[in-house]
């Protein structure tokens, strides 16, 4: 195992396939596997793993977009000086040319083909196989073998950052987390059985369906104490909460709230933070804005010990909301002060559009007024930039998507931090990170 990936060698490479030497699985190594020959020529393709790009792990199985050129490489002797020339000449520029791993000279033909992934065990060890990867990514893709852990999986939504947790739009939350819940299970994955329970819940409650919700939210809890997880135990509980206060039932809901609480002191500062931000946020949506404003002074001295200023930048400016929210107008204004002077500080894009609000921010004025869009941050930064309804672009998609999952606030489907669900986010243009990866 290696930081970027895992050795092509511990994959069981199958016969006709070559690795490139010092190259790794998904550390932007490159693999050929033959694909036929006739009199004159061998073909081949050449499968590159995009470094940095996008890679993530679901189930057991990890991934990274990949792309592929073809190539060929002239069979037999070389038929003297002159047909060696010939040769060169045949093969045309020395851009075309291509070093195999086996020292011969290849011929690229044609362009390189996209909405590929090269997918392998996580732990580089034991089996892969088609039915395990059609379970993650759905029936549509097409696996082709590489070795007995590794396989390049085709037709993934066209997309080459696309993963089996965001099939491009092709479906919604609750059926992309049903699937790898189906998934999670069949391979004994535990970890990501509770986050799939979770997201589903989540999923659930969102889309209005919040009775159907408290099962797979107390199975996730549940699953969660069993691990030893405590963030994801207060996540889900922050989950739990909602889906009650959607249906009505406020003591069940405030209780799991403050079990929530209870869990996030025990976690460290990063992951106190996240926990603290989503409760802050459960309580300000329930009503409560002056326990938000507590609850997301703790969630500040978080990040403030963890030393992110993004992130402090963030939470001051959310308790600011609260404090206006809750009637405040002094406590709010210093903190939206606060917040947009760390941003400025900190050579923050948006930190002018900020700056203009706290300043049309009137203490004297009655309730939060130009605050209350910050409670959350989507409509604060669509605001902001006035996109309207467009989507992002593939590309941009890709790169957004790269950023979340390769971060540590990430779970399951969803951002600890935000709670939203990161493939639905990153496709709407207005949206930017809650901590400005993107």
């Amino acid at each position: 195992m290696t930081g970027a990936g895992v050795d092509w060698g511990s994959l069981g490479l199958d016969a006709g396939v070559l690795a490139e030497a010092g190259a790794a699985a998904g550390g932007g190594g490159a693999v050929w596997t033959r694909l036929g020959r006739d009199r004159r020529f061998e073909y081949w393709d050449r499968i590159v793993a995009r470094p940095g790009a996008g890679r993530g792990a679901a189930g057991g199985v990890r991934w990274a977009p990949a792309t592929a050129s073809a190539a060929r490489t002239r069979r037999g002797p070389g038929g003297g000086r002159l047909g060696r020339a010939l040769a060169r000449l045949a093969r045309g520029a020395a851009g075309d040319r291509l070093a195999m791993p086996d020292g011969r000279e290849a011929e690229r033909r044609g362009g390189r083909r996209t909405g590929l992934a090269l997918a392998w065990t996580e732990d580089g060890r034991g089996t892969l196989d088609e039915g395990r990867l059609e379970g993650l990514w759905g029936g549509g893709v097409r696996p082709r073998r590489l070795g007995a852990r590794l396989f390049l999986v085709a037709g993934v939504a066209g997309d080459a950052a696309a993963g089996p947790d965001d099939p491009a739009g092709t479906e919604d939350a609750a059926t992309t987390a049903a699937r790898l819940l189906g998934t999670a299970r069949a391979v004994g994955d535990r970890s990501a059985e509770a986050a799939a329970l979770a997201d589903l819940g989540a999923a659930l409650t969102r889309g209005g369906r919040p009775g159907e919700a408290l099962g797979p939210l107390r199975a996730a809890r549940a699953l969660r104490r069993a691990l030893g997880d405590r963030g994801g135990g207060a996540d889900a509980l922050v989950d739990l909460g909602a889906a009650l206060d959607a249906l009505g039932r406020p003591v069940e809901a405030r209780g799991a709230l403050e079990a929530a609480s209870a869990l996030a002191d025990g976690l460290d500062a990063p992951a106190r933070a996240a926990a603290l931000e989503r409760l802050g946020a459960a309580l300000a949506g329930r009503g409560d804005p002056a326990g938000a404003a507590a609850v997301l002074g703790r969630a500040l001295a978080a990040a403030r010990e963890a030393g992110d200023r993004r992130h402090e930048a963030r939470l001051l400016w959310l308790r600011a909301a609260a404090w206006a929210e809750a009637g405040r107008p002094g406590p709010a204004a210093a903190a939206a002060g606060e917040s947009a002077a760390l941003l400025r500080s900190i050579g923050a894009a948006e930190a002018d559009w900020f700056e203009a609000q706290s300043r049309r921010y009137r203490p004297d004025a009655e309730g939060p007024g130009a605050l209350r869009m910050a409670l959350t941050a989507a409509r604060a930064m669509a605001t902001f930039l006035g996109t309207g309804a467009r989507t992002t672009t593939a590309g941009e998609r890709g790169v957004r998507l790269a950023a979340c999952r390769a971060c540590v606030h990430r779970a399951g489907l969803r951002c600890r931090i935000c709670g939203c669900f990161t493939a639905a986010k990153a496709a709407l243009p207005h949206e930017r990170c809650p901590i400005g990866r993107w």
